[in-house]
């Protein structure tokens, strides 16, 4: 994938003890991300595509054919019906990099698309200079003190300290994302000219901030537009609404400004509720609203290195591979909330993003049980 990205600021240095929470300005960040074929792969088999033992046997002779691995759509380029799997756009966010420009290039004009990249990425203000997921604006000077113009303030509070651990994450898909167009033999133009690369737009900007005794929780919102460019009409292609919200253990709450942003509308009326379904034959309807009542169950088997597999797609927090800070991070919710949280695992804990895509599977595979297709 290669990024460009560039923030938008308020003309004027604002610092927290000039705002209010309803007068704070959203921490907006602009990026530009490409991906190619060799990405949705990566998503794909990150999420356990064709690998897990789920209910989709296959024979891997079978992964170009629609009659043969109904996942292999998502894992195989030169399959008939390849495809993104739906939620990858999600993964798109986490490999955006900062625009310096030096006389007026790209810094990264040159790097491999296929590097590493730092956490946290550029839409939750990461980068060499960025301010982290919580911006200094949202800091609050300590109790029985003013920030003022000293920037070396022995109790000024750092965020990107604290350990942040991904909580919620909604979607919203206007349209299906562009598939890359294979096609040629390679030698001439390379890799970019067999797979050419669809560029994507983000906007984020911060809509929330809820400090809370556990930490706080940090809320975003990213809009993802298809490049003008790529657009038979001229005109960005609106793609998808992404909302997600992190929790930075530990922050006290009462060095964070409260905010929430004025998006128009309440955001009951940003994700209307789905029609009913109807109950599956056999299931039983309970008016009992305590009672959970389970239509379908799907079970699928996540590898040891599953952590290690899906980082690859671009989020990279160490806290998915080591386990001294996945133990300080739940260590810190558990000892804030007096232990409800249960124990610390050993091991470090697996991204949320993967195992949102590992539930999404499963919903595709009942869909396509109960009403045919393909699921998508």
């Amino acid at each position: 994938m290669t990024v460009t990205s560039t923030a938008t600021a308020p003309s004027t240095p604002i610092t927290a003890r000039h705002l209010s929470p309803s007068s704070a300005p959203p921490h907006s960040i602009r990026t530009v991300v490409s991906y190619t074929s060799r990405d949705l792969v990566l998503y794909a088999l990150g999420i356990g595509c064709c690998s897990d033992g789920g209910s989709d046997t296959h024979d891997v002779n079978d992964f170009d054919a629609p009659s043969g691995s109904r996942e292999g759509r998502y894992v195989y380029e030169l399959n008939s019906e390849f495809r993104p799997f739906p939620t990858f756009p999600l993964a798109l966010a986490f490999n955006a990099l900062p625009d310096r420009r030096v006389d007026g290039e790209s810094e990264h004009a040159n790097v491999s698309d296929f590097g590493a990249r730092p956490f946290p990425p550029a839409y939750m203000g990461g980068g060499g200079d960025g301010e982290g997921l919580l911006p200094r604006r949202f800091i609050l000077p300590p109790p029985g003190g003013d920030r003022g113009d000293d920037d070396d303030d022995d109790d000024e509070l750092d965020p990107r300290l604290f350990p942040a651990i991904h909580v919620s994450q909604s979607l919203r898909l206007h349209c299906p994302p562009p598939t890359p167009r294979i096609g040629g033999d390679g030698s001439v133009g390379g890799a970019a000219a067999y797979d050419p690369p669809v560029p994507v737009r983000l906007e984020t900007a911060i809509v929330a901030v809820a400090p809370k005794k556990v930490g706080t929780f940090v809320t975003t919102e990213t809009e993802y537009f298809l490049d003008e460019e790529s657009c038979t009409d001229g005109s960005p292609r609106h793609l998808c609404t992404a909302r997600s919200t992190a929790l930075l253990v530990g922050v006290p709450p009462g060095r964070v400004l409260a905010y929430r942003a004025n998006r128009g509308m309440p955001r009951s009326n940003l994700y209307p509720p789905a029609p009913p379904e109807p109950p599956s034959p056999g299931v039983a309807n309970s008016n009992n609203s305590d009672r959970v009542c389970i239509a379908v169950k799907y079970e699928y088997c996540t590898r040891p290195d599953q952590a290690l597999l899906y980082r690859l797609s671009g989020d990279y927090n160490p806290l998915h591979v080591q386990a001294s800070l996945s133990a300080m991070a739940l260590g810190g919710m558990s000892d804030q909330d007096g232990g409800r949280s249960g124990s610390v695992p050993a091991r470090p804990i697996l991204h949320g993003l993967c195992t949102l895509g590992f539930a999404v599977r499963a919903v595709m595979e009942e869909f396509r049980r109960r009403y045919g297709g393909g699921g998508d």
